[in-house]
């Protein structure tokens, strides 16, 4: 049995159907299982480019997020969503606003350890990963992820 890796996305999901192709640069199904746990919300998140966005971060409630291609492509354990409140808009980096990105890192997690517990999984690790990351080249889990790097991607 193959070693399982929880991927943990938290907050909005953006770009993540355009940027997932990448993902195999990261996905190591050679070598292990992923089990995904996702925590976000009902719309997008994409920000407008034109006009640019003056107050807040002016989320259009209009644009959401189409979950399939995410349930078709990965084995997702927990889908948790709810839609955008008014403390998410605020214009600067508000106290509400982290609060809000850091509410929703803690539910994912929360999930993930329950899941664990729940199914008497012991995962070998948990990534933390953002939706909208594009992986330009291969990622070498086995022999990154005991070295205690941060891995970001170069834009």
């Amino acid at each position: 049995m193959k070693p399982i890796i929880a991927v943990e996305l938290a907050g909005y999901m953006r770009t993540f159907n355009d940027c997932f192709r990448s993902w195999t640069n990261l996905l190591d199904y050679d070598n292990f299982d992923f089990h995904f746990f996702v925590d976000t919300y009902t719309e997008s998140g994409i920000l407008p480019l034109n006009p640019p966005r003056t107050q807040g971060y002016d989320i259009d409630k209009t644009d959401i997020f189409d979950f399939s291609f995410l349930k078709e492509s990965v084995d997702v354990k927990y889908l948790g969503t709810e839609e955008t409140d008014s403390a998410v808009n605020l214009p600067g980096w508000d106290v509400s606003r982290i609060g809000c990105m850091y509410r929703k890192i803690l539910r994912c997690n929360k999930q993930r350890r329950e899941y664990a517990k729940n199914n008497n999984i012991d995962y070998a690790y948990a990534l933390r990963v953002r939706g909208d990351l594009f992986f330009t080249q291969k990622i070498d889990l086995p022999n990154t992820l005991d070295t205690n790097k941060i891995i970001v991607p170069a834009r």
